[in-house]
């Protein structure tokens, strides 16, 4: 091996050198690590094991070419950190022989691995000064991987449990102890000097009112009894004397002998879930008042403005009959204004009126098969369909539980609809159909996955829309055309929207203003049960 007083042209180092035995040789291949011995003076390995072919790749006579020993074995971040190590290791008292360090070590591959290198004192010189080192290097990169993967795991459950608000227990019923997991001692604000290293079942049971102790006592019990889960809301005082409820989730794990052993679980804080709920339940009871008022208003006002409208034409027909021939042109034509005027403002009236009943009505659920429905209404507009020559389409509908006179009102509506708002240029063809919901649309919609709903379309080939008016239609008073091409008080789709929406539905209209319009109705099968308007 070169050293500093080695002759210049000498180019190759032997490692190991002769004169060490084998004994080294052979107990260092035993070794599952690198082995080599480090001159102080030189900076030079002067023997090396074979493993470090195994671990790195490289050949010893490879290493023998080396310049620069460190540079080329310790990656280039951690080489000032060994040289400091070894210049450490140069200053060792005579009592103290041992020391370590960790670093990464090059591949010849070109990547690198973790090694814990620990070194021994090999010899001194007179002044008692280290000349060489024996340095054992092992392997730990996987150990350093896995213990960060555990590491970051324990975080990432940490922060876990805090965002969810939750931790996990174990109760051991047979040694009587258990464990909680961080995320619980938090939630019960324990500070990190009271958390006991093994909290049972009764150190939980302190932080429960009596009542609620008893309680649980008993699910635990039945629990225990079948080998079962149970669940259970409750409120828990925190050790900061705080008010949480909490729901807690156990489920009993049995021996081979199927005897219960112990509860595993977790206990979750929905202190705000409920404080929201109830504030939400109390903001549903203050809209379903002001929707109820705003509904007894519309109805009240219509109701009283239909007697002094009924007066105006009564008196404005009867002016005509008596004096209408002593009116001139201009004459004729304001009275005239004036009856149009009055039977718009009949037909509003009328349409708030049948608005504000849609809900107000006691009418109960039942079935009702929209196959008969629409026949119903198809006899009713026979007369409109006949002057219009319009053709109407009805494929095989299903029974649903719903209200028929409200049903009748909806597709009344959309139809009427279709046939006002038709082209000119060709005969209306108005085709009414129906599939059922897919998972996928109920995913799209937000709709039960558990409940059936039918889709029903009404689609024309009429004027259409424009597609920004999509969801404006169904507002009240909303118009997309004129009054005198298209007469009407602008709050039909506002009654077809509300009457779906009483059915627990949903609808909405697609068009792109070229090829007409479709409207669609997703309803369900059956109603759930309705909250009443006073809780």
């Amino acid at each position: 091996m070169m050293s500093p007083s080695s002759s210049k042209d000498e180019s190759r180092r032997e490692i190991p050198r002769p004169g060490l035995g084998d004994e080294l040789e052979q107990m260092s291949s035993m070794f599952p690590g690198i082995v080599y011995i480090y001159e102080v003076g030189s900076q030079k390995f002067r023997f090396v094991n074979e493993k470090i072919k195994d671990f790195l790749g490289y050949t010893r006579e490879e290493i023998s070419a080396w310049e620069d020993d460190l540079g080329n074995l310790v990656f280039k971040d951690d080489v000032e950190v060994v040289r400091k190590a070894f210049e450490e290791y140069a200053s060792l008292q005579q009592s103290v022989n041992e020391t370590s360090f960790e670093c990464r070590f090059n591949r010849k591959q070109g990547d690198w691995r973790y090694f814990r290198t620990h070194g021994k004192v090999l010899h001194r010189d007179e002044q008692g000064k280290p000349v060489s080192f024996l340095m054992i290097s092992q392997d730990i990169t996987e150990q350093l991987l896995s213990e960060e993967e555990f590491r970051k795991a324990r975080e990432l459950a940490l922060e876990t449990e805090r965002m969810l608000q939750y931790g996990i227990f174990e109760w051991d019923f047979k040694r009587e102890n258990g464990s909680w997991s961080p995320g619980l001692y938090e939630l019960l604000e324990y500070p990190a000097e009271q958390r006991q290293p093994s909290p049972g079942y009764r150190q939980y049971q302190k932080h429960l009112h009596a009542p609620e102790r008893r309680q649980l006592d008993l699910m635990v019990k039945e629990a225990l009894e079948k080998r079962s889960e149970f669940e259970y809301e409750h409120q828990v005082l925190t050790e900061q004397n705080q008010e949480r409820t909490v729901i807690t989730m156990g489920k009993v794990i049995v021996n081979e002998e199927d005897d219960p052993v112990k509860i595993i679980g977790n206990t979750r804080d929905v202190t705000r879930i409920r404080e929201y709920e109830k504030t939400l339940k109390k903001n549903l009871q203050e809209l379903n008042r002001s929707n109820k008022e705003l509904e007894e208003f519309a109805y009240v006002a219509s109701h009283d403005l239909q007697d002094p409208l009924r007066k105006i034409i009564i008196f404005t027909e009867r002016i005509q009959a008596k004096a209408g021939h002593l009116l001139n042109e201009e004459g004729v034509m304001y009275f005239s204004r004036i009856m149009n005027s009055a039977s718009t403002m009949r037909r509003l009236i009328d349409d708030l009126l049948e608005f504000s009943r849609v809900s107000r009505r006691n009418t109960e659920f039942e079935p009702t098969d929209l196959n008969v429905v629409l026949k119903s209404i198809k006899n009713d507009l026979e007369l409109k369909m006949e002057d219009t020559h319009t053709t109407l389409i009805i494929r095989d509908l299903p029974v649903l539980e719903a209200i028929p006179l409200q049903m009748s009102q909806l597709f009344g509506n959309l139809l009427g609809n279709a046939i006002k708002f038709r082209r000119k240029d060709i005969q209306p063809v108005i085709t009414v159909s129906s599939a059922p919901l897919s998972a996928a649309e109920k995913k799209k919609f937000r709709l039960p996955h558990n409940r059936k709903f039918f889709k029903l379309s009404v689609k024309d080939n009429g004027i259409g829309f424009e597609a920004a008016y999509s969801t404006k239609i169904f507002q009240l008073f909303q118009r997309m055309h004129g009054k005198t091409e298209y007469p009407g008080s602008g709050i039909g789709l506002a009654i077809c929207k509300k009457i779906v929406d009483y059915h627990q539905g949903v609808i909405f209209a697609e068009s792109d203003g070229e090829t007409g319009a479709t409207f669609i109705i997703i309803l369900p099968e059956r109603q759930e049960e309705r909250i009443p308007d006073h809780l």
